[in-house]
Parts: structure tokens; C-alpha cells; sequence
């Protein structure tokens, strides 16, 4: 049921599996499955997704929450509300993967099953910029006393989600990306071992990777001129020649044969007619320092097509040259680009069910009436820790991303023992809460403290106690 043949009950309407890899706060990867969901159980095991029919936000915003992650998992259930929503809104369906329709549907399932009540109203996030007059329509259509928890190392509370919709926000282009410019650093460490002048010269120049590559593969470009095997390995590298092409092949036969066995006598003695793999074998155990290229090359085959194929057709072009050619000029343009930071379509992976990624930030354990207060102290902080993965060797700060730091809501047993986290201006029931903050405010008087040793301190710390007063009031 997970590929992406259109519905038998109705041919016109394309209705596939969305598989959700989460990014959490606690550096794990976990795949969004109904084995994650700790509200309820539900039926099936993939989120499901319509590519070409818009979903009716007036019919799932009078379900509850584990009614709409019923709609959203069980096939019956979400057949049955495409078909509403097609009539409520009086579509004419026709054709299949619809990019607006696409995104604006996961927009909605996005914020119907996870509804971030807190720390404070929230909404949401994605990394591109477009779009915005939609997301605001949704944005309040959601916000319930609700929350999502999900089956992590224990029951853990949602407390935000971004959808990593960007060119290089999205991890699979990110790693791509990263392991091609690993790949081009071992080139140029690589280059220590020619002795030319000219090519070292390159690398030396404050140039682009790209250009650097561009200009020693012109100064290698054909092997009948080099003499030395250093720059014929070199050759090799920046050539990307593939596996089991017959340019590989030619190059490795004429290298064993040219280097390794320039004597017919040895070349007998190594018995050439067990044929390609004897010619490979040899070269690789003549040449160990290049084993980088072995591991990049079936590193990158998970990456690439048939097993991912993005549905954006600029980026999926680029991604083909690259898989027939090794040869990703193009794709790091788009990744390093002015596009970088625009939506991409979703990738569509070998078994015909599309993917998504979502950087997720949780807390441990679940909303209780205690830890509430704590956490809308700890909101008013804005606590936060890099999504380690992604921000590595990113040169723009811009595209780092953010999650709220990983709390253990079950080993609070004060709100106040988080430094920094406490605000005496926040209400609290308990009579012991009280006394407390009558005795700091007692303490403030007696040091001349007026909320701040500054105007502009003093100023802040008024406008945090109204934002969290405001909170409170709408809960």
C-alpha cells in the first residue's frame, strides 16, 4: 500500500505513504511512525498523504487530536476525508503530485497533529519564507490544551517542529553536499604526492572548490601526457570515473599496465585472463592513499537515483548528471545559490512513497499540572542548542537551525532549580510560591533592586513578565 498507484475507490486521486524522518533535540533520528504516537494506537503505520486534492481545514478542525492522527494513519478514515474535503471545497481533480497542494497539505496535517500549546502558542515553523499568508490563516486553527507526545526514549512532549523544506535546510542534500566537499579535501590533500608545481599552485589560490577542480582537471585532462602515476591518480580523482564503466575499466587496465606491470613476463606471471576484477584488484592495493575514493563513491549511491529522486526538476537533473558522472558542479551550485534557501519539492524514494524531514524538539516526560508552570519559564528563556548534523561546516549563519534545549520534565521537581529560568513575576497557586516571591521581593527592595539596574533592563524585564502574564491568560 506504500507505493504510488492512485486509490482503487478513485482512479483520479494519487494517495501515498509520506515517510516523516524526525531530527529531535536529543541528536537522534526517528522515523514518524504510529509506533511512535503515545496519545493513542492507531491503525496502519505511515502517515498517509493526498498529492492532488486539497484537505478541508474546517473538516479536521472540529476533531480531536487523536481523531485527526485516526485521519491522517488509517486508510479508510483519510479516503473518507480526501473525499469530503473534495466535495466541501468542489475540486476537479485531475493529474497527479500537485507542488501547491502538496505543500499546503502537509502545512495542514503538519499543524492538525501537532498542536504546540507550549511552552507558548505556537505555530509550525518552515524554513522557507514562502507562502506566509497561508500559514497565518492556519496558524490559530489548531491551538488546543492538547499536546503530542511521542514514544522516544520515554513518553516525551513536542515543544517545536520545523519542517526542513529548503534546498540546504533538507539533511539528504545537506550530506550530499557535505560528503562531496569532504571528497574535494582529500583531493587537494591529495595533491601533496604530484609533483607539479602548477597544480599545487591551484590549490593554494583563494578560488572555490569547484574552480579548483575545474582548473586541475584541465591540467590533467589526458593521461597520454602524464607521465608520472602520482598525477595519473589524480586524474582518476578528478575525473570521478564510475565503477563498471568502461572508461573505469580502460583507465585502470592501462594504469596496472603502464605502472604496476610494464613487463609482458609479469603481466603472464598475473594471469590477465581472470579478467576486470584481477586489473582492479591490483590497483587498489597499489594505491591504499586513495581508499577515500572507494568509501565516497558507495557512500553517495543512497543519496542519488533510483533510490531518491527529488520531484523538483532542476535539483533532480543536477542529481542525474551526478549519478551517470560523478560529477556534482552543478548540484553544489544550487546548494551554495541564491536558491538555497527556497522550497524544494519532496523527494520521492525507490519504492514510490515521498519523504520529508522535520527537525523535532521534545521534553521528556508529559504535561502535568506542576511542570507547567516550569514551562513557561523555560519558554520565556528561549533555551535553545544547534541541530549539530545540519550546522556543521555551514558557512552562513542564517542557515543554522535552532531547537529548544532537551528537558527531563521528570527530574524537576522545582521549577526554580533551573538558573536563570525563574521570573518572580509569574503567577503561581501554591502558598509555598508565594511566600517565596514575597521574600524576593522583599530582598530586591532591600538591595534598591526596581527590576533591572538599567532603564533598558528594567524596561525588558517588564515586557517578559506581560508576555508570560499574556500566556497565562490564554491558557
Amino acid at each position: 500500500m506504500g507505493n504510488d498507484k492512485k486509490d482503487d475507490k478513485s482512479p483520479d486521486l494519487e494517495i501515498v505513504e509520506l515517510r516523516i524522518q524526525m531530527h529531535t533535540n536529543m541528536d537522534t533520528q526517528v522515523e514518524f511512525t504510529a509506533d511512535q504516537i503515545d496519545n493513542k494506537k492507531v491503525s496502519g503505520k505511515y502517515p498517509l498523504l493526498c498529492t492532488n486534492c486539497e484537505y478541508s481545514k474546517d473538516i479536521l478542525v472540529h476533531k480531536t487530536l487523536n481523531e485527526r492522527f485516526d485521519t491522517f494513519f488509517n486508510r479508510t478514515k483519510f479516503y473518507n476525508f480526501i473525499v469530503a474535503s473534495k466535495l466541501k471545497k468542489n475540486q476537479k481533480v485531475s493529474g497527479r503530485y500537485k507542488k501547491d497542494i502538496v505543500r499546503e497539505n502537509i502545512i495542514i496535517m503538519l499543524n492538525a497533529l501537532f498542536p504546540i500549546s507550549f511552552p507558548i502558542k505556537d505555530q509550525i515553523t518552515l524554513m522557507d519564507e514562502g507562502n506566509l499568508d497561508f500559514i497565518n490563516t492556519i496558524r490559530n486553527l489548531f491551538k488546543t490544551d492538547e499536546y503530542t507526545y511521542l514514544k522516544l526514549n520515554k513518553p516525551s512532549t513536542v515543544t517545536q517542529v520545523i519542517w526542513l523544506n529548503t534546498i540546504s535546510s533538507n539533511p539528504i542534500y545537506y550530506q550530499l553536499y557535505k560528503k562531496n566537499k569532504n571528497y574535494y579535501k582529500k583531493v587537494f590533500d591529495y595533491v601533496e604526492n604530484v609533483n607539479s608545481k602548477g597544480i599545487k599552485n591551484v590549490v593554494a589560490e583563494d578560488i572555490s572548490d569547484i574552480e579548483k577542480i575545474q582548473l586541475i582537471s584541465t591540467l590533467v585532462h589526458d593521461v597520454k601526457t602524464l607521465n608520472q602515476k602520482e598525477e595519473w591518480i589524480l586524474h582518476f580523482l578528478v575525473k570521478g570515473y564510475k565503477k563498471n564503466t568502461r572508461e573505469y575499466n580502460s583507465f585502470i587496465k592501462e594504469y596496472v599496465t603502464k605502472f604496476i606491470n610494464p613487463d609482458q613476463q609479469t603481466a603472464q606471471y598475473y594471469n590477465y585472463g581472470q579478467g576486470q576484477p584481477q586489473y582492479e584488484k591490483q590497483f587498489v592495493e597499489s594505491v591504499p592513499e586513495i581508499k577515500f575514493y572507494f568509501k565516497y563513491i558507495t557512500e553517495i549511491v543512497d543519496f542519488l537515483p533510483p533510490k531518491r529522486i527529488s520531484v523538483d526538476s532542476q535539483i533532480a537533473e543536477t542529481l542525474k548528471i551526478a549519478k551517470d558522472t560523478n560529477n556534482f558542479t552543478e548540484f553544489r551550485k544550487i546548494f551554495g545559490g541564491e536558491d538555497r534557501k527556497k522550497y524544494c519539492d519532496l523527494i520521492r524514494l525507490e519504492n514510490g512513497v515521498y519523504e520529508i524531514h522535520l527537525g523535532v524538539a521534545v521534553v521528556g516526560g508529559k504535561v502535568s499540572k506542576t511542570n507547567y508552570k516550569f514551562f513557561c519559564n523555560y519558554n520565556s528563556h528561549r533555551l535553545g542548542n544547534d541541530l549539530n548534523y545540519l550546522i556543521k561546516d555551514i558557512e552562513d549563519d542564517s542557515d543554522k537551525i535552532r531547537l529548544y534545549s532537551y528537558i527531563d520534565l521528570e527530574n524537576v521537581k522545582d521549577t526554580r532549580e533551573y538558573a536563570g529560568v525563574v521570573n518572580s513575576s509569574v503567577k503561581r497557586n501554591d502558598a509555598e510560591a508565594e511566600k517565596e516571591m514575597k521574600r524576593e521581593k522583599e530582598k530586591g527592595l532591600e538591595r534598591g533592586w526596581r527590576g533591572g539596574k538599567t532603564r533598558k533592563k528594567r524596561k525588558n524585564n517588564q515586557r517578559t513578565r506581560r508576555l508570560i502574564q499574556r500566556d497565562f491568560k490564554e491558557k
